[in-house]
């Protein structure tokens, strides 16, 4: 097989590892550690075509993020940054070329390390290895096995992973794991002849039993490594870190090539057992539905007491009430100066500052158009007393000011 080139590329495409994501009709290329999202928008021979299609600015917060398509959408969990790995769910939106998190019901910091995708059921099963948490001081010492689904936006607690496999983890040399969907496994493999095939659905292990295989990966101690590895219909695709054209080599995995080990991957824990990892999540689920009901329904009076305090006026009503004319002062004297009122500026005006963003978004809009409606009412114009313009540093942002002649026809 060649090599496919990439062309039209930038910066981070060169500096920073990548991971293809392929839909029904589309393939994107995500750039690991960063939001970026690029599309192949053509392929000719051996080269590649992208265009990025995210707005993302910020980088360094989901490095080894497991990525993935569901129902055409790109989802990203997990992943870590500096300070902190994350248990985080994120979906891009075609439509605003940016990402969103999805809240979840407990979220369990993990990485890519190695992650089985059952597309057919919606879930993901993964194993959170060993590490310390900088930000928390939290320190997970055993390998745990969870599993998450996508359209419940649940994590589960299955088990502990067994001793046999904690062999593979953490990042021993020539380590690697590779979801087979021919198989419906994941291939993984360790120093040390340790490879396997793990059936996450069913909790079985099969050890490899075709030395040929072993040696393809383990052959020789140069120090040389796999580094493009993916599967297709029963073949592993690999190349070698000494390879500067990046050849693809392969590899037939079929069942018949391993034998059914003794061991699972992980021990079942029984609701009623005495363990620590279950006990502890469901007691944070249950504090957590609790928070967020006392949290919505007030959420819910603040929101109807808002709504009353700046309740619409009658059409006919041509007075200011103080808040707006407070409002009203504020954005002139900027505008005055040439300058003009952010949205956080308008936020805080009108006491939203700790308010939800909901809350926010709608308190604002409902007094600026009252503002302006009364206006145009008052003094029979089409014009705005309060206009906007887009943001010159964040177009999805706008700034608002008052014209001089307007403000003028207020106080006359």
């Amino acid at each position: 097989m060649g090599v496919l080139k990439i062309i039209q590329a930038e910066y981070p495409i060169s500096f920073y590892s990548s991971t293809p994501v392929k839909s029904k009709n589309r393939l994107f290329i995500r750039i690991n550690g960063t939001g970026r999202v690029y599309e192949v928008t053509e392929k000719s021979g051996d080269s590649l075509t992208i265009k990025r299609i995210d707005s993302t600015i910020f980088f360094g917060y989901n490095g080894g993020a497991y990525e993935f398509i569901y129902n055409d959408t790109i989802f990203s969990l997990g992943g870590n940054g500096y300070w902190r790995v994350n248990g985080q769910f994120r979906f891009y939106s075609d439509k605003n070329h940016e990402w969103d998190i999805i809240p979840v019901n407990a979220e369990i910091p993990m990485n890519n390390d190695c992650v089985h995708y059952h597309v057919a059921s919606g879930r993901l099963f993964y194993i959170q290895v060993p590490f310390d948490g900088p930000v928390t001081g939290k320190h997970i010492p055993a390998n745990q096995v969870y599993s998450f689904n996508i359209p419940k936006r649940e994590n589960t607690y299955l088990g502990e992973l067994h001793p046999e496999l904690k062999k593979l983890f953490p990042y021993q040399h020539g380590f690697f794991t590779v979801p087979v969907t021919s198989l419906n496994m994941t291939f993984a493999a360790g120093g040390g002849g340790k490879i396997y095939l793990l059936d996450f659905i069913k909790n079985e292990v099969y050890r490899l039993s075709n030395a040929a295989i072993e040696k393809t990966f383990y052959g020789n101690s140069t120090g040389v490594r796999e580094e493009i590895i993916f599967e297709d219909n029963g073949y592993i695709y690999f190349t070698r870190s000494n390879d500067p054209l990046h050849k693809l080599d392969s590899v037939s995995i079929r069942l018949t090539d391993f034998k059914k080990a003794a061991f699972r991957i992980y021990t079942p824990t029984s609701v009623f057992g005495n363990s620590y990892y279950l006990i502890i999540p469901a007691i944070a689920v249950i504090i957590i539905i609790a928070l967020a009901y006392i949290r919505r329904k007030n959420r819910v009076a603040e929101k109807i007491r808002i709504e009353q305090q700046f309740a619409m006026s009658d059409n006919h009503e041509n007075t200011f009430k103080p808040v707006e004319l407070e409002l009203i002062q504020k954005i002139y004297a900027v505008s005055q100066l040439g300058k003009s009122y952010s949205v956080e500026d308008v936020n805080m005006a009108l006491g939203l500052g700790r308010k939800s963003l909901e809350i926010q978004k709608k308190t604002r809009t409902d007094t600026l158009n009252r503002i302006n409606h009364r206006f145009k009412m008052q003094f029979e114009t089409q014009d705005d007393l309060i206009e906007r313009v887009r943001s010159d540093e964040d177009r999805r942002y706008y700034r608002y000011f008052i014209r001089e002649e307007n403000m003028k026809k207020l106080m006359s």
